[in-house]
Order: structure tokens, then sequence, then C-alpha cells
């Protein structure tokens, strides 16, 4: 046993397949991705959040997800913006923090 689950495995190691292709899907980020999901916090904010922390982007089958740790006085959350392979925004959230 691995120890791990089926979902880590395949983040890790699986090759996600477009279902319309077949063709392997890209693992590859938006470049710039990390100072659009900035900039579109930064704007939103107007002085509601103390600071934000460093962005981590990720692919998310063809589209580039951001996330941002975001500082409130009363606790921290994540702020995730999505954007398709052109730059377009396509989800924008602010949910709880991990733990």
């Amino acid at each position: 046993m691995l120890q791990t689950t089926r979902q880590a495995a395949f983040q890790r190691f699986g090759r996600p397949v477009d279902p319309r292709s077949g063709t392997a899907m890209s693992r590859q980020t938006l470049p710039g991705a990390p100072d659009i999901a900035v900039a579109i916090f930064a704007a939103m904010s107007d002085g509601n959040f103390e600071r934000m922390g460093e962005p981590v982007a990720y692919p998310i089958g063809e589209h580039t997800a951001v996330d941002i740790p975001l500082h409130f006085e009363a606790g921290d959350r994540t702020g995730r913006v999505t954007l398709d392979s052109e730059g377009n925004v396509i989800g924008l959230f602010i949910r709880p923090a991990a733990q």
C-alpha cells in the first residue's frame, strides 16, 4: 500500500486527457497569471484586507488557476482566479483559508 489517495496519485503521476479529442492536456500555466490575479484582488480590495501572500498558479485542465492567501483583520482567506488560455477571467471566488 502506498498510503496515498487515488486523486493525489493522479495529480502527481497522471496525464489528464481531453475527453473531446483524446489528447493529453497541457500542464502549463498561463504566463503572467499570478500578476493578473494579484491585480484583480488589489483592485477589489479597496483596503479591505491587510495584505496578500505569494500567489501560486497551477493548471486545471486547459485553464490556469491562481490561489492567493488573503489576510484580513478578522481572519485569513484564499482568493482564487481562474483564467482561460487567453487570460480571460472565467472564475473568481474567496474561500476559507486551508488549514
